[in-house]
Formats: structure tokens, C-alpha cells, sequence
């Protein structure tokens, strides 16, 4: 009898453990390479924000692509670019370069780091993000490293 118990307590214990384990609220998803596609999201909405971080003199520029359906809420669409000093994501605190809250405008996305601010000879990363109306958010990261 009671090793009975000692295997009922053991696989109710497991299942406990299976049952803690969920499943992620959001995903990171790298956009470069090649190929074709769709990447549905949790809202069932293609995923459609890329990001090009390139450097303009002593600063950088973020450009690409963002969702500006009814999905992505009303306009203004948002789309925020986190300039990071590592490809780590989310971008520690003390790695983070500048943020960019930028405005999508017919699918597309572009803006560059304040004037007056030198980023010369720092190497950083960009991700950018944007999101649904259903609260779920897209990423497209890493970008770089890029170097102005």
C-alpha cells in the first residue's frame, strides 16, 4: 500500500511540474537570412516588421517595414528600435545605446539617433518592436552589429 502511494505522490508531483512549465507570451523572431514566408502571431496576423540599422556619419539610422492595419491598433503605429552595445534580448540596461520610438506610414518605418549626439566608433545592434491590438509584440531582431 504504500509503495502505491509513494508512485501516485511521484506522478502527481510530475505532472505539477509539466503543468508549471507554460508556454511563452512572446517570441523573438530573427529576420535576416533568405527565404519566403509567413510568420502568423497570436493575433493570427502576419508578421510583418523588419528592421536595417545603418550608420550615417557619427549617427545611426533605423529603417524597415511595420504593420499599419487595423491589427496594430489606430495611427499613429508605433514602432520602438532599441539600439543595443550586445545582440542580447531584451538589451540590458546598462547596454543600451539610445531607444527610438519611431512612426510607421504605409508599411514602412525610418528615423535616425538625435543631432548633436556622437555615436562614432560605437558598435551596437538594433531590434525593433511593435505592438497588436491583441497586446501581443512583434520583434525583429538582431540588426548589426553597425559601427558610424
Amino acid at each position: 500500500m504504500a509503495l502505491i502511494r509513494r508512485t501516485a505522490a511521484a506522478t502527481l508531483a510530475a505532472l505539477t511540474l509539466t503543468g508549471a512549465i507554460a508556454a511563452p507570451a512572446q517570441a523573438y523572431w530573427h529576420t535576416g537570412g533568405t527565404g519566403s514566408g509567413t510568420v502568423r502571431t497570436a493575433g493570427g496576423v502576419a508578421k510583418v516588421i523588419t528592421l536595417n540599422l545603418t550608420a550615417q556619419g557619427n549617427r545611426f539610422q533605423a529603417a524597415g517595414k511595420a504593420g499599419t492595419s487595423s491589427a496594430f491598433g489606430t495611427a499613429p503605429f508605433t514602432v520602438t528600435v532599441v539600439i543595443c552595445k550586445t545582440a542580447t534580448w531584451p538589451c540590458p540596461s546598462a547596454s543600451v545605446v539610445t531607444t527610438l520610438a519611431l512612426t510607421a506610414t504605409a508599411g514602412a518605418y525610418s528615423g535616425m539617433t538625435p543631432t548633436g549626439v556622437s555615436y562614432k566608433g560605437v558598435k551596437a545592434y538594433g531590434m525593433a518592436s511593435q505592438t497588436q491590438s491583441t497586446g501581443w509584440t512583434d520583434y525583429s531582431a538582431p540588426d548589426g552589429p553597425t559601427t558610424p
